[in-house]
């Protein structure tokens, strides 16, 4: 189903679950994945642009949160 909204849901539960266990590189993965996929909407875009921020700010990436949080409000 890769390509469907299924996937997009199955990209979310994934990171979500390793989200709520401090699994953040894990949970990063599966934001990455979402990412490169070309369907997502606008408003889900921004949902995975979002966590992918705060993952990489839980990982000790600020740098790279600061830049993803910029690139959020363009």
């Amino acid at each position: 189903f890769p390509g469907t909204k299924e996937a997009e849901i199955a990209y979310w539960k994934l990171a979500w679950y390793r989200y709520r266990h401090q699994r953040y590189q894990d949970a990063l993965h599966y934001v990455h994945q979402a990412l490169n996929k070309q369907l997502l909407s606008a408003e889900v875009l921004a949902k995975f642009l979002y966590w992918k921020g705060k993952l990489e700010y839980f990982s000790g990436k600020k740098e790279q949160a600061a830049q993803t949080f910029k690139d959020l409000q363009q």
